[in-house]
C-alpha cells in the first residue's frame, strides 16, 4: 500500500496547473503512514471552502447536482 502511495506523489510532483496544488514532498507518522506535503493554503482547503454556507460556489452546485441521480438510483431496486 505504501508503495502505491509513493508511485501516487511522484505523478502528483508533475503537476502543474494553476487550480493543482504541487506536491512539496513525502513524509513518514511514526508507525510508517505516509502523508504528502502540500504547500500552505490560505484560503483553507477544498472540504471546508465547498462546506462553508457563506460562499455560494460553482463546486457546491456540481457536488448537489452529481449527488441528486445518485440518492434516486438507492430509491430503485437492484435487479
Amino acid at each position: 500500500m505504501v508503495e502505491l502511495f509513493l508511485r501516487e506523489a511522484v505523478i502528483m510532483k508533475d503537476f502543474e496547473h494553476i487550480n493543482v496544488l504541487r506536491i512539496v514532498g513525502v513524509s513518514f507518522e511514526v508507525d510508517g503512514s505516509p502523508m504528502v506535503v502540500l504547500p500552505y493554503m490560505a484560503n483553507a482547503d477544498l472540504r471546508q471552502y465547498i462546506l462553508n454556507p457563506n460562499i455560494v460556489s460553482e463546486a457546491r452546485c456540481n457536488l448537489h447536482f452529481a449527488h441528486t441521480p445518485v440518492h434516486t438510483l438507492d430509491l430503485f431496486p437492484e435487479f
